[in-house]
């Protein structure tokens, strides 16, 4: 990785992580590059990289601002994947889980118009991977993500298969939290199978029923795991 995102990717995971909160004002890139032990340059550049992504903003008389929240291009693949790598708070992963109901379950009523066999293939494929694979690993992780990808390029709406990253980082960021609930695949598999079933019969209305299902159940775990770890349940507020 280039320094500059290297300088982008320290900082921005501090932005996300609160360590820099919205309205906080970033030091200058020289204390910077001195605590994380990276070049001027690198985090000037890197400063504006994360301009580019609504993080962060240049105030007259203040100085590089971090903006609030809901001005965060959280479509950005990094600001994304910046969100793995701190635990997730509860408003995060509710937000995420409401972008998938509405995402989801019309993509898999357009799957059950649309698919071809090559498509319900695919989607199948996933669901027996995911009944044999390790439970909290990278296979059935894969399987998870590739399961709900298929029906995505499946509903043949391009738009739709261009959000194929939220729905990956969704899976990244809360399948630890998920599988810690439902450990064993009999918790989760039976959920992929009904949405399965319903697309392969052209059950549009079956197909959003399933979908909101399994949706319902994961975010109920994810949420129960975070609070087993502590972590606040209520709504944050907004910036």
């Amino acid at each position: 990785m280039a320094r500059h995102m290297d300088a982008a990717e320290t900082i921005g995971q501090r932005i996300i992580s609160g360590l820099l909160p919205p309205g906080a004002v970033l030091p200058t890139a020289g204390e910077i590059a001195v605590d994380v032990k990276l070049s001027r340059p690198a985090m000037r550049e890197g400063i504006k990289i994360l301009s580019g992504k609504g993080l962060v903003q240049s105030v007259p008389g203040r100085g590089t601002v971090v903006r609030p929240r809901v001005e965060w291009n959280l479509f950005d693949a990094d600001v994304l994947r910046w969100h793995q790598g701190s635990e997730p708070s509860a408003a995060f992963v509710r937000d995420l889980y409401a972008l998938r109901r509405a995402v989801e379950a019309e993509a898999g009523a357009m799957a059950a118009q649309r698919a071809s066999p090559t498509d319900l293939a695919k989607i199948e494929a996933a669901i027996q991977t995911m009944a044999v694979a390790e439970t909290v690993s990278l296979a059935s992780l894969k399987a998870d993500l590739s399961f709900h990808q298929a029906i995505l390029v499946a509903s043949g709406n391009h738009f739709l298969v261009a959000l194929a990253p939220i729905i990956e980082t969704s899976l990244m960021v809360t399948f630890r939290l998920q599988r810690k609930v439902c450990p064993i695949p009999e918790h989760f598999v039976p959920d992929h199978q009904a949405i399965f079933t319903a697309i392969k019969r052209g059950d549009v209305a079956g197909v959003r029923v399933a979908t909101t299902a399994l949706l319902d159940r994961a975010e109920v775990a994810a949420m129960e795991s975070l609070k087993a770890a502590g972590a606040p349940l209520t709504k944050e507020p907004r910036e």
